[in-house]
């Protein structure tokens, strides 16, 4: 893809399919935290039947150009956490499986791995 479509689908593509496809968030880190914005999960919930509880687990692809605090752009890191609605899911160390936070191809996206915490 030529430099001028890559410019195009993130400037009208990205933000299109973003609103019709995503969900509310605000991303927090320690006491501050972005605007809200929307941004594309997948998610589910497991049982745990030694611990006799759910544990829900949630993928999110959050637009690079969104993550943004205090005017500056910051990638994410284990420990931080994302608000959708009344729920907060907090980025998780992999266990053995995909990293916990992944630059998506073209670096419109960053995909990362959350546990439901609260």
């Amino acid at each position: 893809m030529s430099s001028v479509h890559e410019s195009m689908f993130a400037t009208s593509g990205i933000p299109l399919h973003e609103s019709q496809m995503g969900v509310s968030v605000v991303y927090v880190r320690g006491a501050r935290e972005t605007t809200s914005f929307t941004a594309r999960r997948s998610g589910e919930t497991a049982r745990d039947l030694a611990l006799e509880m759910d544990i829900t687990t949630r993928v999110f692809l959050l637009p690079a150009t969104s993550l943004v605090i205090g005017g500056s752009a910051i990638q994410p890191r284990v420990g931080d956490k994302i608000k959708e609605g009344t729920k907060v899911f907090q980025i998780f160390p992999s266990e053995g499986g995909p990293p916990a936070v992944t630059l998506k191809v073209g670096d419109h996206d960053w995909q990362v791995h959350t546990k439901l915490v609260s």
